[in-house]
């Protein structure tokens, strides 16, 4: 008798011996039925590293197993568990697109996921580590004007940003060197954050100084920049 499964995978079998008695004896094995043609999982991705306003492009390839093939595309940060589907069909994440577009909204390592399903449900999944780089970072340009002045004339801090998304927000902060604790330079509406490009620091001690200038875009991006300055 030859078995001829289907499907592949591990099958018990037995052979029971009947006599003219009718005395049966049974015979057991295990066997392992190879697929001859596997489903595979070829798929790519345009690139490893790219801008937010460029994105990767995911493209897939199947391989073996029986047609017609389907797709799924998943995403998430590298620091996250949870994926998110990037493809949906009719409630499902998978459809018959072969490629599919990767644009996020934020920079950061992103892992991708490429799932190839074959008709008999057989999937096949492929990761991607990638990193989305800013085409625009937001950068900190600001300036002081002096590193060394006395008390009644004090230090200029002007504020300037570039890059990022406008319009654009501004904080002001001071220590003392030796002090563990900023002080707010600048304040509206509680917050440290104005809209003035510039600040006049004059304390009413000569010391050693810290400054500090915060910029904010309006996607809450910031970078900070210091400075220390002696007061005389």
């Amino acid at each position: 008798m030859l078995f001829k499964p289907s499907d592949a995978g591990r099958y018990d079998l037995r052979v029971n011996v009947k006599d003219s008695a009718n005395k049966i004896v049974k015979k057991d094995f295990t066997v392992i039925i190879k697929d001859d043609n596997p489903l595979k999982n070829e798929s790519t991705i345009s690139t490893e590293s790219t801008g937010v306003d460029t994105g990767i492009t995911l493209s897939t390839q199947a391989a073996g197993g029986t047609e017609p093939y389907r797709y799924a595309y998943y995403y998430k940060k590298t620091t996250s568990n949870t994926w998110t589907k990037l493809s949906e069909e009719d409630g499902s994440a998978y459809v018959t697109e072969k490629s599919m577009l990767f644009k996020p909204s934020d920079a950061g390592e992103y892992d991708l996921r490429v799932n190839v399903k074959d008709s008999k449900n057989n999937l096949v999944q492929k990761n991607f580590t990638v990193t989305i780089k800013d085409d625009d970072p937001l950068k900190n340009e600001s300036t002081i004007s002096a590193e060394s002045t006395g008390v009644d004339t004090g230090i200029i801090l002007s504020a300037q940003a570039a890059g990022g998304t406008e319009p654009y927000r501004y904080a002001y902060y001071y220590k003392k060197t030796t002090s563990n604790t900023w002080t707010k330079l600048s304040e509206e509406d509680g917050s440290a954050y104005v809209t003035e490009k510039s600040m006049l620091f004059k304390p009413s001690d000569a010391g050693e100084y810290d400054l500090r200038v915060n910029v904010k875009d309006s996607t809450d991006k910031k970078i900070q920049k210091n400075f220390t300055v002696t007061i005389k």
